[in-house]
């Protein structure tokens, strides 16, 4: 009796706890099928092995990381990565030589927003890896002013910091201190135009961003217009500098070596920051031009120039074909008076998919129409950072020698760097080749596209 009463109680207590254990397991199962199981197997599609165990102690981060980009984090251009969790071991700084104020601030704004993006980007990437050491990416930005006085003063102090890596994109500025930066072995990413000046042997680690044809303006645009605008007799105005007399003089050299079929009847100069361009308006209406090129002018300049030259009853074609209008800063200057102006760029039409993810970005952060810089500003340092990585070095003849030479599919599709080919006017291999298309300016900051321009010299 006593015997069976124990057994049943030893029974209950078994059974009772049999009972506690499952309703145990069963809920720690429930736990790691909601939470922990659920995160990594989000953060697996979207990590490599090395991060999955710190994407899981941060699962907020990472499940809206995930979220937010479909499969993955997406770069600016929209193309999805693997983000790099670990640490860095150093800094790499490229210095930035930019005009952020004066009439070439439009330029330098924009380049900086092109560079912030594959900085951006390349860190997210994790960064350089140099010599086993593992490098994050910064910036330091200085003010040219378009000064080529100050800008000689911030070329010292970038050498005085042991600087090794440059960008610019004013051409008389990067005219100013070229020679000093060859002379102490600088690489110098120049975004701007008046190559024969700029990417020759005298500057072997100089390297040119700009659009091409920029520095072809008549050899891919002029007998367009002629063509298809009834283009004939051309007014021309520079910048009394030493770009705009690069360009100037590569204008003539164009119309005449490639018999392009219109007359420069007017060769004028102003003085860079002119505010009243009357004495030369009136001297080109009496010579009545079917258009007048504006050139190589800062995107001020030619806003400037576009309201007066219409309030002045001019009624032909006006435009700058060398270097890259805004419209945004033209419909605020001129209003009106800048329909129809003509310059390069992209508007209307997208060259890819890359290229219009990025510009979405580009437009909601700041609120205005892309300037056409940001995305072959962005192109160019990201091949350059791949350069570095590639070279596993930061000298800069090993890196120029494989960037020089690189080919990629970039945003506006597929893009390598150019020269020593027969008839360019140019004697070394690092101009980049985009051609870039002509566009017109609307209404209210808008711009159509007109047509696509290829490089004579490809």
């Amino acid at each position: 009796m006593h015997k069976r009463l124990l057994r049943n109680i030893l029974g209950l207590i078994l059974v009772a706890g049999l009972l506690f254990t499952a309703i145990g397991c069963s809920g720690n199962t429930t736990t790691a099928n909601t939470s922990t199981a659920t995160t990594t197997t989000k953060v697996s599609t979207t990590t490599s092995a090395a991060t999955t165990t710190a994407a899981t102690t941060t699962t907020a981060a990472t499940t809206t990381a995930t979220t937010s980009a479909g499969n993955g984090p997406l770069d600016t251009a929209g193309r999805a990565y693997t983000p790099y969790t670990g640490k860095f071991d150093r800094t790499f700084t490229i210095y930035n030589l930019y005009p952020m104020s004066s009439t070439g601030a439009t330029w330098g704004i924009n380049a900086k927003i092109g560079v912030d993006y594959a900085i951006q980007d390349t860190n997210a990437l994790g960064g350089l890896v140099v010599g086993g050491m593992r490098y994050k990416i910064q910036e330091i930005t200085y003010d040219d002013a378009m000064d080529t006085a100050k800008a000689a003063d911030l070329a010292h102090m970038i050498v005085s910091q042991n600087g090794r890596y440059t960008t610019m994109c004013s051409t008389a500025m990067v005219l100013s201190v070229e020679d000093y930066f060859a002379a102490n072995n600088i690489f110098n990413q120049a975004q701007t135009i008046g190559q024969p000046k700029i990417i020759g042997s005298k500057w072997p680690l100089q390297i040119m961003g700009g659009l091409d044809p920029a520095d072809f303006g008549p050899s891919t645009y002029y007998s367009y217009l002629a063509a298809n605008m009834g283009v004939k007799t051309i007014a021309m105005l520079n910048p009394d500098s030493d770009n705009g007399h690069i360009w100037g003089g590569l204008v003539k050299q164009d119309v005449q070596n490639l018999n392009i079929p219109v007359k420069i009847v007017y060769d004028g100069y102003y003085i860079p920051g002119t505010q009243d361009y009357s004495p030369m308006i009136n001297k080109i209406l009496t010579l009545n031009p079917d258009m007048i090129d504006m050139t190589g002018a800062a995107v001020g300049e030619a806003a400037l120039f576009a309201k007066q030259v219409r309030d002045a009853g001019y009624k032909g074609i006006c435009g700058d074909l060398c270097t890259q209008g805004d419209p945004a800063t033209s419909w605020q200057v001129a209003g009106a008076n800048s329909t129809g102006w003509l310059t390069v760029g992209f508007a209307g039409k997208d060259p890819t998919p890359l290229y219009t993810t990025f510009r979405q970005k580009e437009e909601k952060l700041t609120g205005q129409p892309m300037y056409v810089s940001p995305p072959y500003v962005y192109d160019q340092t990201m091949q350059l950072f791949k350069a570095i990585n590639q070279a596993n070095t930061f000298e800069p003849y090993k890196v120029m020698d494989i960037l020089s030479n690189m080919k990629w599919d970039g945003l506006y599709g597929p893009t390598n760097y150019i020269g020593n080919t027969p008839g360019s006017p140019f004697d070394i291999k690092h101009a980049i080749s985009v051609g870039e298309p002509l566009i017109r300016f609307t209404t209210n900051s808008q711009a159509e596209w007109v047509t696509r321009g290829s490089y004579p010299f490809q």
